[in-house]
């Protein structure tokens, strides 16, 4: 007796319902994820440009926080005694912005406002530590010009001296400008004025300044005390404008 086996053929089902959750889970939690990465590096790409260098020209819907400040030993254009508002910007000579503001809109604010007497504009030093000591040297600098000439050529020496690569042309432009360079130097090594650099950034820190430039735009009283409001970045004219004629109209 010969016994015959036969072959018999499985058939294999795949239900695909029982992928379909899983799949949907990883599909979901893959758009979480991507989310969630998106708006921390949004919110980090705007904190980080409240502690560096900041610009900003959008001129529409603009809001401002509240922001009181001091002219203290700042170097100021205009005439303090009939002006009812100050403009006192914080600077740091390694700023971009501060240059394109000072290249762009500081001479509308001076002919509009500050050779009419309604307003003076105070240059304050901010020197940020991660562009080296060549800022704090700058700032020094500055105020040893400033203290020889000035605030007129302090604005000069601005212009020549932003963005310097070192020491070499900081001090040919304080040269140029026509400084005694014996007493020039002196001051410069001596860090004769370091303790008004120091004492520009704590009241800009005080004022709210996170970044450069930062300018308090608001009245003026006769102590030198500026109550207005706090610009941060390198605002295009109107938006000076807009803040500077609210507070000539208090």
């Amino acid at each position: 007796m010969t016994e015959t086996k036969k072959s018999e053929t499985k058939e294999v089902v795949i239900n695909l319902d029982t992928f379909a959750i899983p799949l949907a889970i990883i599909i979901a939690g893959v758009i979480i994820a991507l989310g969630i990465f998106f708006a921390n590096r949004n919110a980090d790409t705007k904190g980080s440009a409240n502690t560096n260098d900041t610009t900003n020209t959008d001129t529409t819907g603009d809001t401002y926080k509240s922001a009181t400040t001091k002219i203290a030993d700042g170097a100021v254009l205009g005439n303090r005694d009939k002006a009812k508002v100050a403009i006192v910007m914080y600077s740091d000579y390694q700023c971009p912005y501060c240059q394109t503001f000072e290249k762009d809109t500081l001479s509308d604010i001076v002919s509009n406002y500050v050779d009419t007497d309604q307003a003076i504009f105070v240059f304050r030093n901010y020197p940020l530590s991660f562009h080296g000591d060549i800022t704090y040297t700058s700032a020094y600098a500055g105020e040893c010009v400033l203290d020889q000439l000035g605030s007129e050529k302090l604005r000069e020496f601005h212009s020549k001296t932003y963005l310097a690569k070192d020491m070499t042309a900081v001090n040919t432009a304080a040269q140029e400008l026509g400084v005694d360079m014996t007493k020039y130097n002196a001051c410069v090594t001596n860090q004769t004025f370091k303790g008004r650099v120091d004492a520009d950034f704590t009241a800009g820190q005080a004022a709210g300044v996170t970044g450069t430039p930062g300018f308090v735009v608001g009245t003026l009283d006769g102590d030198g005390n500026v109550t207005g409001k706090l610009i941060e970045g390198a605002y295009p004219f109107a938006s000076f404008k807009a803040v500077i004629d609210e507070m000539l109209a208090k």
